[in-house]
């Protein structure tokens, strides 16, 4: 088993080119956990999605720039995720173009649900800079005056 530069397993060049001919955007991901790790199947974010400002803040790794579709069971290889991915989808939606009806519309749902939190994270972080730089001209002006 190949991996990455962060340690984790890496799916075959196979089931890679795979899940791209399904939607560029989805890869396979291997998710860490205490009791081990399993696969998951991602898609990466679209070009700009709110969520890479975080990325350039410094408040995540640019690696994690994806979203989780589907995770895989834990008995189930990088090699057999492919099968099992076209069964759930086909279940979900029975035609090629619904499959990827249904990935955008799980796309635009994960863009707009963290678009709020992305907004959310920047409103508490610029509320804690405005809270840290009051304090500091307060201090600095007290220890002026002494």
């Amino acid at each position: 088993m190949l991996y990455d530069a962060r340690g984790r397993p890496t799916p075959s060049a196979e089931i890679t080119k795979r899940l791209e001919q399904i939607d560029p955007a989805l890869h396979l991901r291997w998710v860490e956990q205490e009791q081990g790790g399993w696969w998951a199947v991602a898609q990466k974010w679209r070009r700009g999605d709110q969520r890479y400002k975080l990325i350039q803040q410094g408040g995540m790794h640019p690696d994690d720039d994806w979203d989780m579709l589907l995770g895989l069971p834990r008995d189930c290889t990088a090699d057999e995720a492919y099968g099992y991915i076209i069964n759930t989808l086909r279940t979900a939606s029975p035609t090629k173009q619904s499959a990827r009806d249904l990935l955008s519309r799980v796309h635009l749902y994960n863009q707009m649900s963290n678009e709020a939190t992305v907004r959310e994270i920047v409103e508490v972080a610029e509320e804690e800079g405005e809270k840290l730089l009051s304090k500091k001209k307060v201090r600095v002006k007290v220890f002026q005056t002494r």
